[in-house]
């Protein structure tokens, strides 16, 4: 039996052979995608040619033609005559009179002053209206408790102890200038001195003796105590006393003897 010679190809050649077949192949793809790329690049430019006429075409048909502008003074048809304006003259101040300043002589002597004007700058003197105790002190700037009323208040006077009927005196001399039933304080008595004071005597029995006008002295009886103030009936019996200057209420007990 004849053995057949089998030819082996070397294993370079086989590599060799392998490579080509490699490039051919990927020589045809390139050469497919260069004419690819090309195509695209045409049909993009014919696409943008076309727009760009389109847009010129359409721009000329939309121009506008600005006409040129004509002279102001062909508008005008007739002159106009302008009138000048005169300048406003002003007018010339006119002279002042003339005044003639007579000189001020001066008083040879001061003229006196009335002497009741002083008056009015004096420190009232008052006398105690009825003897007895305080029970009540005079309290402007702080509250007391009403024993008749239950609330707590300012007490504009001095509650002065005494008993019913007890004689009242006028504190100071003066003029009568109120004499009449209070429906809060009962028979009340007012009088009116020098200086801007006032006295007011509240509580009374009755107020009979004091006239309004009539001229009182100092220690002068004006009325009696009594029980009158509504105000204060749960109070001991007493005389409620006030002081007044110039219409505001002061502490009576600073300004007794």
């Amino acid at each position: 039996m004849d053995k057949k010679k089998i030819k082996v190809k070397p294993v370079k050649e086989e590599n060799n052979l392998k490579e080509k077949k490699k490039m051919s192949r990927f020589g045809k793809l390139y050469i497919a995608t260069a004419i690819c790329t090309v195509c695209v690049c045409v049909v993009a430019l014919a696409f943008t040619t076309k727009i760009s006429d389109s847009a010129l075409k359409q721009a000329e048909k939309m121009a506008v033609s600005i006409p040129t502008a004509a002279p102001i003074d062909s508008l005008i048809k007739e002159p106009v005559n302008l009138v000048p304006i005169e300048p406003i003259k002003t007018p010339e101040p006119k002279p002042l009179p003339e005044r003639s300043i007579e000189p001020v002589s001066e008083p040879d002597q001061v003229e006196s002053v009335e002497t009741g004007l002083f008056k009015k700058n004096e420190k009232i003197k008052l006398v105690m209206p009825t003897e007895g105790d305080i029970l009540n002190e005079c309290s402007l700037d702080k509250l007391k408790k009403s024993k008749t009323l239950g609330d707590w208040r300012t007490h504009n006077g001095v509650d002065i102890k005494a008993d019913m009927s007890d004689a009242v005196n006028a504190a100071a001399s003066g003029t009568i200038v109120l004499s009449e039933y209070d429906s809060q304080m009962g028979y009340i008595v007012k009088i009116e001195h020098e200086g801007g004071y006032e006295t007011v005597y509240a509580n009374l029995a009755s107020n009979e003796m004091a006239e309004v006008g009539r001229k009182i002295n100092a220690g002068e009886c004006l009325g009696a105590v009594g029980d009158s103030a509504v105000f204060e009936k749960l109070e001991e019996g007493h005389l409620h006393f006030e002081l007044k200057k110039d219409g505001k209420y002061i502490n009576p007990m600073e300004y007794m003897q």
